[in-house]
Protein backbone atom coordinates (compact mmCIF):
# COMPACT_ATOMS: atom_id res chain seq x y z
CA UNK A 1 0.00 0.00 0.00
CA UNK A 2 2.90 2.39 0.68
CA UNK A 3 3.96 1.97 -2.93
CA UNK A 4 0.59 3.32 -4.12
CA UNK A 5 0.21 6.16 -1.61
CA UNK A 6 3.72 7.60 -1.36
CA UNK A 7 5.05 10.59 -3.31
CA UNK A 8 6.05 9.87 -6.92
CA UNK A 9 9.81 9.90 -6.24
CA UNK A 10 9.42 7.45 -3.36
CA UNK A 11 7.22 5.17 -5.49
CA UNK A 12 9.85 5.13 -8.24
CA UNK A 13 12.64 4.42 -5.75
CA UNK A 14 10.71 1.60 -4.10
CA UNK A 15 9.77 0.12 -7.47
CA UNK A 16 13.31 0.34 -8.86
CA UNK A 17 14.70 -1.27 -5.72
CA UNK A 18 12.98 -4.46 -6.90
CA UNK A 19 14.37 -4.26 -10.42
CA UNK A 20 17.64 -5.70 -11.52
CA UNK A 21 17.78 -4.80 -15.22
CA UNK A 22 15.74 -2.80 -17.70
CA UNK A 23 16.30 -2.37 -21.42
CA UNK A 24 16.80 0.90 -23.33
CA UNK A 25 13.02 1.43 -23.42
CA UNK A 26 12.77 0.98 -19.64
CA UNK A 27 11.05 -2.36 -20.09
CA UNK A 28 11.71 -4.76 -17.28
CA UNK A 29 13.95 -7.61 -18.34
CA UNK A 30 14.88 -9.19 -15.02
CA UNK A 31 13.04 -8.84 -11.74
CA UNK A 32 13.54 -10.08 -8.22
CA UNK A 33 15.70 -13.16 -7.80
CA UNK A 34 16.91 -12.90 -11.39
CA UNK A 35 13.67 -14.16 -12.95
CA UNK A 36 13.43 -13.26 -16.64
CA UNK A 37 10.17 -11.40 -17.24
CA UNK A 38 10.75 -8.91 -20.03
CA UNK A 39 10.62 -11.02 -23.18
CA UNK A 40 8.24 -9.07 -25.40
CA UNK A 41 7.80 -11.73 -28.07
CA UNK A 42 5.35 -14.57 -28.42
CA UNK A 43 2.48 -15.95 -30.44
CA UNK A 44 -1.26 -15.41 -30.50
CA UNK A 45 -3.32 -17.97 -32.37
CA UNK A 46 -0.14 -19.19 -34.05
CA UNK A 47 0.84 -15.69 -35.24
CA UNK A 48 4.23 -14.49 -33.99
CA UNK A 49 4.88 -10.99 -32.65
CA UNK A 50 7.85 -9.07 -31.27
CA UNK A 51 7.03 -6.04 -29.18
CA UNK A 52 3.83 -4.21 -28.33
CA UNK A 53 3.14 -2.77 -31.80
CA UNK A 54 3.30 -6.15 -33.46
CA UNK A 55 1.19 -7.62 -30.65
CA UNK A 56 -1.46 -4.93 -31.25
CA UNK A 57 -1.48 -5.71 -34.98
CA UNK A 58 -1.84 -9.44 -34.31
CA UNK A 59 -4.66 -8.84 -31.82
CA UNK A 60 -6.50 -6.58 -34.27
CA UNK A 61 -6.28 -9.31 -36.90
CA UNK A 62 -7.54 -12.08 -34.60
CA UNK A 63 -11.32 -12.55 -34.98
CA UNK A 64 -11.74 -14.08 -31.51
CA UNK A 65 -10.13 -10.99 -29.96
CA UNK A 66 -12.20 -8.46 -31.88
CA UNK A 67 -15.41 -10.39 -31.15
CA UNK A 68 -14.50 -10.50 -27.46
CA UNK A 69 -13.77 -6.77 -27.41
CA UNK A 70 -17.12 -6.02 -29.05
CA UNK A 71 -18.91 -8.30 -26.57
CA UNK A 72 -17.23 -6.84 -23.47
CA UNK A 73 -17.86 -3.22 -24.49
CA UNK A 74 -21.46 -4.08 -25.36
CA UNK A 75 -21.97 -5.75 -21.97
CA UNK A 76 -20.57 -2.75 -20.15
CA UNK A 77 -22.58 -0.25 -22.18
CA UNK A 78 -25.89 -2.09 -21.88
CA UNK A 79 -25.41 -3.17 -18.28
CA UNK A 80 -26.17 -6.83 -18.92
CA UNK A 81 -24.78 -10.01 -20.40
CA UNK A 82 -26.11 -10.40 -23.90
CA UNK A 83 -29.02 -12.72 -24.52
CA UNK A 84 -28.99 -15.33 -27.32
CA UNK A 85 -31.15 -12.97 -29.38
CA UNK A 86 -28.44 -10.29 -29.33
CA UNK A 87 -25.89 -12.37 -31.23
CA UNK A 88 -26.64 -10.58 -34.50
CA UNK A 89 -26.19 -7.22 -32.77
CA UNK A 90 -22.74 -8.26 -31.52
CA UNK A 91 -21.74 -9.52 -34.95
CA UNK A 92 -22.83 -6.19 -36.39
CA UNK A 93 -20.91 -4.22 -33.76
CA UNK A 94 -17.73 -6.14 -34.55
CA UNK A 95 -18.17 -5.76 -38.32
CA UNK A 96 -18.98 -2.04 -38.07
CA UNK A 97 -15.95 -1.37 -35.85
CA UNK A 98 -13.62 -3.27 -38.16
CA UNK A 99 -14.95 -1.42 -41.19
CA UNK A 100 -14.42 1.91 -39.40
CA UNK A 101 -10.75 1.19 -38.70
CA UNK A 102 -10.68 -1.42 -35.95
CA UNK A 103 -9.52 0.97 -33.21
CA UNK A 104 -10.91 0.99 -29.68
CA UNK A 105 -12.93 4.15 -30.34
CA UNK A 106 -14.48 2.45 -33.38
CA UNK A 107 -15.86 -0.23 -31.06
CA UNK A 108 -17.31 2.40 -28.73
CA UNK A 109 -19.00 4.12 -31.67
CA UNK A 110 -20.29 0.83 -33.08
CA UNK A 111 -21.84 -0.12 -29.74
CA UNK A 112 -23.41 3.31 -29.30
CA UNK A 113 -24.90 3.12 -32.80
CA UNK A 114 -26.24 -0.41 -32.35
CA UNK A 115 -29.95 -1.11 -31.93
CA UNK A 116 -29.13 -3.22 -28.89
CA UNK A 117 -27.71 -0.19 -27.12
CA UNK A 118 -30.10 2.43 -28.49
CA UNK A 119 -33.24 0.48 -27.64
CA UNK A 120 -32.10 -1.28 -24.45
CA UNK A 121 -34.85 -1.39 -21.86
CA UNK A 122 -34.56 -1.08 -18.13
CA UNK A 123 -34.11 -4.17 -15.99
CA UNK A 124 -37.36 -5.68 -14.68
Amino acid sequence: MDLLLGPPAARRELCHAHLERVDERNLLLVGRNGVEIGDDSGTVDGKAFKGPRELAAVLRATPAVTACLARQIYRYATGHIETPGEGAVLTGVDARAQAAGNAFLDYLGAVAASDGFRYAGSAP
